[in-house]
């Protein structure tokens, strides 16, 4: 079946109450965790999300669903102004920020059209087509995290803060 505009209200509070609950504990986590780790790990999370909504539209699955997705926001969130800031040259840092203010800006956006668009197709659709997406932003972010903990040759940024343990991630 369908959630009524209330059903999608109470996922909405439960996904908030469960990141006003967790959010800390999550940190405290993550601390000893690194950036590469916990960018793997939300894409890991994200997948397994996808994966339960493609598999069954059921009322369990989706709150397992949002329950994970949760987990993946707690994990990575925090570390993508890092990230950014971490991985762009010193002299093109505010571009990098607001390229990446608008990338958020465009999922936020686009995301919610996209998906309606392909849920039109095919229910299962959005979840089977986000999965590889996940996939390869997850690996392209860790990949580039990893480049930038260990950078073959020395640059002109050798200032820029470098992406190791996520307690740097988190202040």
């Amino acid at each position: 079946g369908t959630l009524s505009p209330s059903g999608v209200g109470t996922l909405f509070a439960y996904a908030a109450a469960l990141t006003v609950g967790l959010q800390m504990l999550v940190s405290r986590f993550a601390e000893t965790r690194s950036a590469l780790w916990l960018t793997i790990g939300a894409g890991i999370s994200t997948i397994a999300a996808f994966a339960l909504l493609a598999a069954s539209p059921a009322m369990i699955s989706l709150v397992a669903a949002v329950s994970l997705c949760a987990v993946a926001q707690m994990l990575v969130g925090p570390l993508v102004p890092t990230a950014v800031n971490a991985l762009a040259p010193s002299a093109r840092r505010a571009s990098y920020m607001a390229a990446s203010s608008v990338a958020v800006d465009l999922k936020d956006s686009l995301g919610p059209s996209i998906g309606t668009a392909l849920y039109a197709l095919a229910p299962r659709l959005p979840w089977v087509a986000g999965i590889p997406l996940v996939a390869i932003a997850s690996l392209g972010l860790g990949a580039a995290i990893g480049r930038a903990r260990n950078p073959s040759r020395p640059s002109e940024d050798d200032a820029t803060p470098q992406l190791g343990s996520a307690v740097e991630n988190y202040r």
